[in-house]
C-alpha cells in the first residue's frame, strides 16, 4: 500500500472533559462540528495529569475515577479546512488554548 503525502494543518485544542458549550461536552460538541463540515479527522485524548492558566492541577488516580482530566482535541486537515472550523467553533473555543501547526499527513491510498 502507497501513502499519499498532504501538505495539511494539525489543530489541537485543550479543555477538562467537564467543559460544555450549548449543554453537550465540549469535545463532543467540537467533534459534531468536524463531523459536520466533513473533516478528515478528529482524536480526543485524555491526559493523565496537567494543569492549566489557572493552574489547578488535575490527576487521575488508580482507586477514584475522575472526570474533570484534561483533554487534548486534535484535528488534522488542509488549511482552508481549519479555518473553515476555527471560524464555525469561535464561540465555543473563546477562552481555551489551541495550537495550530503544519504537518505532512500521510493518507494510505489503495495500490493501482
Amino acid at each position: 500500500m502507497n501513502h499519499q503525502e498532504i501538505t495539511g494543518q494539525r489543530l489541537t485544542i485543550y479543555c477538562v472533559e467537564t467543559d460544555r458549550h450549548e449543554g453537550k461536552p465540549l469535545y463532543e460538541w467540537l467533534t459534531n462540528r468536524a463531523l459536520d463540515l466533513s473533516m478528515s479527522g478528529v482524536t480526543v485524548e485524555r491526559a493523565l495529569a496537567g494543569f492549566g492558566r489557572h493552574r489547578k492541577q488535575h490527576f487521575q488516580h488508580l482507586l477514584a475515577l475522575s472526570d474533570d482530566l484534561p483533554l487534548a482535541i486534535q484535528l488534522i486537515d488542509t488549511p482552508d479546512k481549519i479555518d473553515r472550523f476555527i471560524q464555525q467553533t469561535d464561540s465555543a473555543l473563546a477562552g481555551y488554548t489551541f495550537i495550530r501547526e503544519d504537518v505532512r499527513w500521510h493518507r494510505p491510498q489503495a495500490d493501482d
